[in-house]
This record gives C-alpha cells, structure tokens and sequence, in this order.
C-alpha cells in the first residue's frame, strides 16, 4: 500500500504542474505590427530620399569640376592681360587722382572755398579754363577707363 500511495504520489507531481511554470503562449497584435512594418517602411524610404539626394549632389560637384577645368592657364592669362590694360589707363589718366590725399589737395586748390584777396578778371577767367580743362580731362579719363571696363567684364564672360 505504501508502495502504491508512492507511485500515486509521484505521477500526480509529474502530472501536476504549477501554473507559473506552465508555457505560455506568445500573444500576437496584428495593428502592432502593421504598424511596426509601416514605420520600417518609412524610415527605409527616408533613407533612400537621403542617398538619391546625397548622389544627386556628387553630380553636381562633379559637374562643377568638369566646368572649371577646361578654364585653366588661358582664362588666366587672359584675364591678367585685361588687368594690366585697366591698370595702364589708371597710369595714363592725368586729371583724375587715385588716391584721396592728392584729390583731396588738387581739389582744394583748383576749387578754393575762397578767396582772400580781390582777384583781376583775367585771373578769375584764367581759374574757370583751368577748371573746365579738368573737368574734361576728368570726364574723358572716367569714360575711359569705364568703357574699358565694360569691354573686360564682356570678354570676361564669355
């Protein structure tokens, strides 16, 4: 008898399992995972918007690249020859001064605030010419070099 409450005993323990050590099975939420899976989907997408736009840039640059090499030593040079006229009619130019210090002193003298004793009318007439020669002179310098100027920025375009 004690041998059959035994084998009672262990096969209702075998049998018996408690509830925590039961398994469970795995609960699947389907609008979970489509939301899941759409997220992915999304980020995925965004990742490949990143790399067409990063791409897209490269060609750019190397576009760039190729536009800017075949300009080389002869757009240089042609540039530098432009340069070198402008600079010769800022040389030639007599009646206009580059720097302010001697504008500033030509200006006074030729154009005085007043005058402190009374002056002849030859003398007053000898100063209108000389004004008016460099006023010309001025005015034929500027246009000069301005239309020089023009002439560079056009062949330097193209």
């Amino acid at each position: 008898m004690r041998r059959t409450t035994a084998i009672v005993i262990a096969l209702a323990s075998t049998w018996s399992v408690p509830v925590a050590a039961q398994t469970v099975s795995p609960v699947f939420d389907a609008s979970n995972y489509a939301q899941n899976v759409l997220i992915a989907a999304r980020a995925l997408q965004q990742i490949n918007n990143e790399v067409t736009a990063l791409s897209n840039q490269a060609q750019v640059l190397e576009n760039m690249r190729s536009n800017l090499t075949p300009i080389g030593d002869t757009a240089l040079s042609g540039l530098l020859g432009n340069f070198t006229a402008v600079n010769s009619l800022l040389a030639s130019a007599q009646t206009i001064a580059f720097r302010v210090s001697a504008m500033q002193a030509e200006l006074s003298a030729t154009y005085p605030d007043s005058y402190t004793a009374p002056l002849s009318a030859s003398s007053l007439d000898a100063d209108a010419e000389q004004r008016w020669q460099d006023a010309m002179g001025a005015f034929k310098d500027a246009l000069t070099l301005q239309a020089k100027v023009v002439e560079n920025v056009e062949n330097d375009g193209s």
